[in-house]
C-alpha cells in the first residue's frame, strides 16, 4: 500500500466555474487553504473550534458522555469529554457502521495525522458523529466486511455479508444486535472464499483473527443494539490496525440520531427552552419553515421530507415520513399516530419508535449547541445557511457561534498499488504496521487543491444531478 498524489481530473474551467457557482463556499475554502497540504489543513480544522458557552457545552457533553460510557466504559468518556471540552468539534458526515469504505477511511485518517502532529496530551481520539438513519444496503455496507484481495497484480473487491438478505432494506438506527450464529456463518463464508482462491492464506488468518478477536469478544455480542456494537467494533478495529503506532489515537463512534434523541429527553421535551418551542410551538413556525428552506436550498435526498420526525417501522425497521396534523403527529395513511405532545413524543422516542431527522438534528447539535460539525461539500452549505437563518432572526439568547464551514470528508487520499481507494480493513490487510507515519508523510505534499482535481469531476455530475 502507498499514498499516491491525486491526478489532475477532466473538469473544464466551466465546469468548475459551475460548481463553484452552486457551491460558493467551497471555491472560498479553495482559494484559502487550498495550497495547504492536507496535513496542514486538517491542523487548521482542530484549531478553528470555537467553544459554545460553558453552560451548554457542558450539557451537550454530558448526554454525549453517557452514551460513550454506556458503550466504552466511564474512563474512556471522561477521556473524550476532556478532549471535547478543549476541542469541540467532530466529524459529521460518516454513515453509522463499521468502517469499511474509503472516504470515512480517509477522513478519519486526516483526523489522526493532525491530532498526532498537534502532539497535545488531550487529543487522545478521532471523534465520529454519524449517521444511522441509513439503510443496511447502503454503499458503505454495514451489514458486513468489505475489503480487497491481492491477487496477481490487482486487487479484487470482496464483500462478507454478517446480517441476511431480508435485513437490507432496515435501518442501522434500531437494529437488533447481530448474533454468534450469525459470525459463525461468515465464518464459513470465508472458509469457501479461501477454498476458491478468492483470498490468500494470510488474509484469510488475518479476518479469522478480526472476527474472532472483535466480532466474537463477549461483551460486543451481548450489546443491545447494532449501533452500539459499531461503536464497539470501530473502536476495537482501530486498535488493532494501528497497535503498532499508539500515536494514531482512539476512534469514538457514536450515532447523532441517539445523541440527538438523549439532548431531547434531557433537556428539552419538558422545558421551554427553544428546541421545545420550535418542536411544539406553532409561533416559531415561520423560523422552522426558514430553516427548512436553508437546508433543502443544498440537500435534495429526501431528509426534509417528514415533520421533523420519522417513524420507525417496528416490523421491518424502516423509516416513513411524518406530517403534523390536527395534533397528531401521523403517518400519511394514519398506520401511525399520537399525540403531539412533549410526553408522547418522548415515550415514542424511548421507544425507538420516533428517530429526529437531519433538520432537527443539526438545528439541535450544530445550532443551540454550538457543536463544531467537519463534514462535505452539501452540509458546510446548508449549515452556514441555517446558521444564518438561526442569528439573523434572533430568536435565542445565544447566536450560534459554531465554524459551519469545516471540510474534511469527500476525499480519497489513500490508494493500493492499482490506484484502487483503500478500504479500512485493507490497511490491516495490506499495510505495512506503519500507516500513520506513511500518512503523516503523504498528507504533507499533497495540497489541497491538488486532492480536489480528481473530485470535480464527480462533483461536477453531482450537481448537475441534483439541478436536473
Amino acid at each position: 500500500m502507498f499514498f499516491l498524489q491525486t491526478q489532475a481530473g477532466t473538469t473544464s474551467a466551466e465546469q468548475k466555474a459551475f460548481i463553484f457557482e452552486k457551491r460558493p463556499l467551497l471555491k472560498e475554502l479553495i482559494e484559502k487553504y487550498g495550497n495547504l497540504s492536507l496535513k496542514d489543513f486538517a491542523i487548521a480544522n482542530l484549531k478553528n473550534l470555537p467553544a459554545a458557552s460553558p453552560e451548554r457545552q457542558e450539557e451537550f457533553l454530558r448526554s454525549f458522555n453517557k452514551i460513550v460510557a454506556s458503550r466504552l466504559g466511564t474512563a474512556k468518556a471522561d477521556e473524550v469529554a476532556v478532549q471535547l471540552n478543549a476541542y469541540y468539534g467532530a466529524s459529521s458526515a460518516d454513515h453509522h457502521g463499521t468502517l469499511n469504505s474509503s472516504l470515512p477511511t480517509s477522513a478519519n485518517l486526516m483526523l489522526a495525522t493532525a491530532a498526532a502532529e498537534l502532539n497535545d496530551p488531550v487529543l487522545k481520539n478521532v471523534v465520529v458523529l454519524s449517521c444511522s438513519s441509513v439503510s443496511l444496503n447502503n454503499e458503505d455496507y454495514p451489514r458486513g466486511l468489505l475489503f480487497h484481495s491481492a491477487k496477481n497484480d490487482s486487487y479484487e473487491l470482496q464483500k462478507l455479508s454478517i446480517l441476511p438478505s431480508n435485513s437490507h432494506s432496515s435501518l442501522v438506527y434500531g437494529f437488533r444486535p447481530y448474533n454468534l450464529e450469525e459470525i459463525v456463518k461468515i465464518e464459513k463464508a470465508l472458509r469457501e472464499k479461501l477454498r476458491n482462491g478468492e483470498v490468500s492464506t494470510a488474509e484469510a488468518d488475518q479476518l479469522f483473527a478480526v472476527l474472532t478477536e472483535i466480532y466474537k469478544k463477549p461483551e460486543i455480542l451481548s450489546a443491545p443494539s447494532l449501533c452500539d456494537q459499531f461503536t464497539q467494533i470501530n473502536a476495537e478495529l482501530w486498535q488493532k490496525i494501528f497497535k503498532n503506532e499508539p500515536q494514531a489515537k482512539s476512534l469514538i463512534y457514536v450515532e447523532l440520531e441517539t445523541l440527538v434523541t438523549e439532548l431531547l429527553l434531557e433537556n428539552h421535551l419538558q422545558s421551554a427552552s427553544l428546541i421545545h418551542k420550535l418542536i411544539f410551538d406553532p409561533n416559531h413556525a415561520t423560523l422552522l419553515d426558514a430553516l427548512t428552506a436553508a437546508m433543502e436550498e443544498f440537500l435534495r435526498q429526501g431528509n426534509l421530507a417528514t415533520h421533523l420526525f420519522w417513524w420507525v417501522n417496528p416490523e421491518k425497521n424502516t423509516r416513513t415520513k411524518l406530517q403534523r396534523k390536527d395534533g397528531q403527529l401521523c403517518t400519511e395513511d394514519g398506520r401511525f399516530s399520537l399525540p403531539f405532545t412533549p410526553e408522547a413524543v418522548a415515550q415514542a422516542l424511548r421507544e425507538k419508535a420516533l428517530m429526529p431527522n437531519l433538520l432537527l438534528i443539526y438545528t439541535v447539535v450544530h445550532l443551540y449547541y454550538g457543536f463544531n460539525c467537519l463534514g462535505g461539500f452539501n452540509q458546510m452549505h446548508y449549515l452556514h445557511a441555517m446558521k444564518e437563518v438561526y442569528n439573523r432572526a434572533g430568536a435565542d439568547a445565544e447566536p450560534c457561534q459554531a465554524n459551519s464551514t469545516l471540510y474534511n470528508y469527500g476525499l480519497n487520499t489513500l490508494f493500493l498499488e492499482t490506484d484502487r481507494p483503500a478500504l479500512n480493513l485493507d490497511l490491516l490487510l495490506h499495510g505495512t504496521g506503519k500507516t500513520l507515519a506513511e500518512a503523516q508523510e503523504a498528507l504533507g505534499k499533497i495540497t489541497l487543491a491538488n486532492a480536489f482535481e480528481s473530485n470535480w469531476p464527480i462533483i461536477y455530475t453531482l450537481l448537475c444531478n441534483e439541478t436536473t
